[in-house]
């Protein structure tokens, strides 16, 4: 088989019940002239097995098989394996439209881009709605990201493989969370030109619970935590820290909040009142936890506790 143009990766892990719909989607692509790479990241069920199966079938599909390291690793691995001038991501719980790859495509090179983004699908228990057909400058878009008007997903755009070679982009291997909104602004901030499609040619499934990660773990947030350091350190790298300043402080005050939000304990505590401490003030008058912030700040514990319950008390009655 010649060189393809493009290399489509997908981490797989435990996805019998919904691999099929996500590589047939891929399969019947109106444009062709791809690779896809199913990387089995030590799957305990037969989603190997499946893998396995689809490439004896179809020539364009390469199978890896590897101990259980996680989704940034497997997609990592899954970027050294491309030897195409692009790639795209898909989720092993997702399905693409037919038009997928020959849209993306037509898009980036019409308008001599540097990233191809399209709209989605956001499928939930009560229906579908289209997410991400709002078209956005390069700098508009990366404020868009760190304020959480738009998701950080890999999912949805076309990448060019030169320009992660060029700036050695890579993801976080260790992380389980937000490692992709790290991979999409380090690629942003490499970029010149972002172009966007406003059909919605991705189908996110959200209705699929994932285990990967323990919300409100100290590891979930010490992992979060990286992201965001890893995202202030591309962004004073390209020399950008003046322009995304308020933005990025913004989001650390998310994450700092998200700490105290649930269930508060000591460990949890000290990781709130180690998290970035530069923020000094505006954190105390930018936080959506004003109560448990100054509660926290006069290391109140106790009473936070206290005032978590009854919160949570009263909501479930509302």
């Amino acid at each position: 088989m010649n060189k393809p143009k493009i290399t489509i990766i997908v981490p797989v892990y435990n996805a019998e019940q919904y691999l099929q719909r996500c590589v047939d989607s891929i399969l019947v692509q109106t444009f062709t002239d791809f690779e896809l790479l199913l990387i089995d990241d030590g799957s305990k069920d037969k989603s190997g097995e499946m893998c396995d199966e689809y490439a004896e079938k179809d020539e364009r599909v390469r199978v890896f098989h590897n101990e259980n390291h996680g989704v940034a690793y497997t997609r990592q691995f899954g970027i050294k394996h491309v030897s195409t001038e692009y790639f795209a991501f898909v989720d092993s719980d997702d399905f693409i439209d037919k038009h997928y790859l020959a849209l993306l495509l037509r898009e980036i090179t019409s308008a001599q881009s540097d990233m191809a983004v399209c709209a989605y699908y956001e499928m939930g228990q009560n229906g579908s709605m289209i997410c991400g057909d709002t078209p956005y400058d390069k700098i508009s878009f990366i404020k868009a990201l760190l304020l959480a008007k738009e998701w950080g997903v890999l999912w949805n755009k076309l990448f060019k493989k030169k320009i992660v070679d060029d700036n050695s982009i890579s993801f976080i291997e260790h992380l389980h969370i937000w490692e992709d909104l790290a991979f999409v602004i380090e690629y942003l901030l490499a970029c010149s030109v972002i172009s966007f499609v406003k059909e919605p040619l991705y189908s996110y499934d959200r209705t699929i619970v994932g285990s990967l990660t323990k919300k409100d773990s100290i590891s979930y947030y010490k992992e979060i935590i990286d992201a965001v350091n890893k995202i202030e350190y591309v962004i004073s790298k390209y020399g950008y820290s003046d322009l995304f300043c308020k933005e990025l402080n913004n989001l650390k005050i998310f994450v700092k909040d998200g700490c105290i939000k649930r269930k508060i304990t000591k460990e949890k505590y000290h990781l709130w009142y180690s998290t970035f401490p530069e923020l000094g003030n505006e954190y105390f008058e930018n936080s959506t936890e004003k109560t448990g912030a100054y509660l926290l700040k006069y290391k109140m514990i106790g009473i936070l506790r206290l005032y978590q319950i009854i919160r949570n008390i009263y909501r479930k009655f509302l």
